[in-house]
């Protein structure tokens, strides 16, 4: 994956000429074609496998020119395609990741609202997509990056549910401790709230359960259907990924991070 490479240099050189449109479009054309060859068979299903794998990235790339653009919504609207493409071919895409994801952190600095938003929307798809060895080995730069948005109370206030949504999956993957250990000083109550929040979660799990078990099983049968529907639903929701988190009430308080 020479994906972050390639946008090591767009980003250094903020080249965003006509050229690069051009490469783009030729680029774009090319893993057109070589989807349409899939489509179109002939050859095994290991060349088709490769040749699906070259198209997607090849579409990839394309829309990794959008990164530089010259607006900040062409910006987000990239980061949103790419976290898309990479929620739909992970396989294909997976080792373009640790590269591009320096640059994702930087656009979590820029400042704009709907670029940062898209950022950590990226961040997330990452922390689900990536094999949990490799998750693990990005987390000293991707933990700090994340609470970036949340370094001032404006920040915080506008992004805290999202980033600490992501750092809940980052946990669940990797484990408290790993996250601990990168998590800069300024943002351990973060980790000390979550903490605190799924010990009296899981406190009030038990005594549910129970007092399922108290009343003949139904609550436990209703429990078990409903954590068997949560774990079959796996579909892309654009709202869940992107939302706007103003004003959405999840029991922070009033300081920083609960």
């Amino acid at each position: 994956g020479g994906g972050g490479g390639m946008l090591g240099a767009w980003l250094a050189e903020g080249n965003d000429d006509d050229d690069d449109v051009a490469d783009a479009d030729d680029e774009a054309a090319a893993g057109a074609a070589s989807m349409e060859g899939v489509e179109g068979g002939g050859g095994g299903d290991g060349e088709e496998e490769e040749a699906m794998g070259a198209g997607v990235r090849t579409f990839f790339m394309t829309v990794l020119a959008g990164v530089v653009g010259a607006s900040p919504t062409m910006q987000s609207a990239a980061v949103m395609a790419l976290a898309r493409l990479l929620y739909e071919f992970s396989a294909q895409l997976i080792s373009t990741v640790p590269e591009l994801l320096p640059a994702v952190f930087a656009l979590m600095a820029s400042g704009n609202r709907e670029v940062i938003k898209s950022a950590l929307g990226f961040v997330k798809v990452a922390a689900v997509r990536l094999p949990q060895a490799d998750l693990a080995a990005l987390l000293p730069s991707m933990v700090p990056a994340l609470l970036l948005p949340c370094d001032d109370e404006e920040g915080f206030n506008r992004f805290r549910s999202k980033v600490r949504v992501v750092v809940e999956r980052l946990v669940k993957r990797c484990g408290w401790q790993a996250v601990e250990t990168v998590t800069p000083p300024a943002h351990a109550a973060l980790l000390q709230h979550m903490r605190r929040e799924e010990s009296r979660n899981e406190k009030r799990r038990k005594a549910s359960v129970a007092g399922s078990e108290f009343g003949a099983g139904k609550g436990a049968k209703s429990a078990a259907g409903k954590s068997a529907k949560t774990g079959r639903r796996s579909a892309w929701n654009d709202a869940e990924m992107f939302s706007d988190d103003d004003g959405d009430g999840d029991g922070g308080g009033a300081s920083r991070f609960g």
